[in-house]
């Protein structure tokens, strides 16, 4: 018996391998965890475009990143149920504009027109979230590249199955936490009208289209692509 780096052990019996996962052990997990470029955090935060605005405004009227903070909370500005989700949320929003390092796009995020500045808003996100980062160039960056304008649960899926198989702290999440990864990923091109909706995909929709119709794909909406393009 012996093991590979995705915790398999691979078994060698009458000539043939069996592979069988086996569980992490939670020392290990947090091995994985601290050395892995990727997080799973986006199933909870998502895309956050009017909480990021609030806070790109308060930061833009001068306020401390902890006085902005104590008044989001004090004020309840993204209407959330408990103080603790709005701190959580709150330090998202902090921690992704700046991760731009740019007081100009912050600005922006709080002046311009809602297509411009949630087109900053992923790109913070971008910047922040390594898995953003990876989907928007290898996958919509590549499409834009190859003048591909179709879009299907296939790439994203593909996508995943290429993360899960170089990185060992991403081959340890669940189906639950994967699926959900999807669903972010997607309402993500949806607010940025890459796509026309979550379902884009769906056979029903797909074969109105004659030309579509085989492939069971929606057409992406034709964008700047600045983004995507790794801004």
């Amino acid at each position: 018996m012996r093991y590979n780096s995705y915790n398999v052990h691979i078994v060698t019996c009458q000539n043939q391998i069996i592979m069988k996962r086996v569980e992490t052990m939670p020392d290990e997990k947090k091995y994985l965890r601290e050395n892995s470029p990727y997080s799973a955090v986006l199933t909870r935060e998502q895309f956050l475009f009017y909480e990021t605005r609030t806070t790109a405004k308060l930061l833009c009227e001068g306020l401390s990143k902890d006085e902005t903070m104590e008044r989001i909370v004090k004020e309840n500005l993204f209407q959330y149920p408990t103080e603790k989700s709005i701190r959580r949320m709150a330090l998202a929003c902090i921690r992704r504009l700046e991760s731009m390092e740019n007081e100009s796009l912050i600005a922006a995020i709080s002046t311009q027109p809602s297509d411009v500045a949630k087109q900053i808003c992923l790109y913070a996100m971008m910047r922040q979230y390594r898995l953003v980062w990876d989907f928007m160039l290898t996958v919509v960056g590549e499409k834009y590249r190859t003048l591909d304008m179709s879009f299907g649960k296939m790439e994203v899926n593909q996508f995943f199955m290429r993360l899960q198989e170089q990185d060992d702290w991403v081959a340890t999440w669940s189906d639950a936490t994967i699926t959900k990864l999807k669903q972010v990923l997607r309402k993500i091109l949806v607010e940025n009208q890459y796509l026309d909706s979550v379902n884009a995909d769906k056979r029903g929709q797909a074969e109105s289209g004659a030309d579509q119709s085989a492939s069971g794909k929606r057409d992406t909406r034709r964008r700047t692509g600045d983004c995507a393009s790794g801004v």
